[in-house]
């Protein structure tokens, strides 16, 4: 019913899987089928951080949390107020504060008031950096890059070519 709610109130289309956000790597067991060596290297290096990674979903997740693709995109945020309330909870989605295809907000005040009557809770750990978004790599296999973020290209292929791996686009 949240994933529902949540895919209602953003707008979001349904083809568009949903980012989760982790406390820490251990909570990735319930959520991935395995784990590569390419990924395990970008986590190693670039989380906590903006860098989100798609693994190959284990199996019985939403398909509204995949969007029926199969994979699930996540991410150990850099926030230390996200961390810790992830720590308590568990994995948790995250999308931007926003409706689909709007600007994200940074601000609590401007998320209560745009988006305040239809959620229920706001956790006010003040402004966030915002800006650009995380950069999002698929590591099921030869890493790929999906989106280009906040952690520069190069650095991610001079950081996987170290080891061995190519990045393509």
């Amino acid at each position: 019913a949240a994933l529902a709610r949540l895919v209602e109130v953003k707008g979001r289309p349904p083809d568009k899987p949903i980012l989760v956000l982790i406390g820490a790597p251990e909570q990735l067991v319930p959520l991935v089928a395995s784990i590569t060596p390419a990924a395990s290297l970008l986590m190693e290096r670039f989380w906590p951080g903006s860098l989100t990674i798609v693994f190959q979903a284990a199996s019985g997740l939403s398909p509204l949390l995949t969007a029926g693709s199969g994979t699930i995109g996540v991410r150990l945020s850099p926030l230390p107020v996200l961390q810790r309330l992830l720590t308590h909870t568990g994995p948790l989605t995250g999308t931007s504060a926003n409706r689909s295809s709007e600007s994200p907000m940074a601000d609590p005040g401007a998320v209560q008031h745009l988006l305040g009557s239809y959620i229920d809770l706001i956790l006010d750990g003040g402004r966030t950096p915002g800006g650009l978004a995380s950069t999002v790599v698929d590591a099921r296999e030869c890493p790929r890059l999906l989106r280009a973020g906040v952690i520069a290209t190069d650095h991610i292929r001079t950081v996987l070519e170290r080891s061995g791996y190519t990045l393509s686009s």
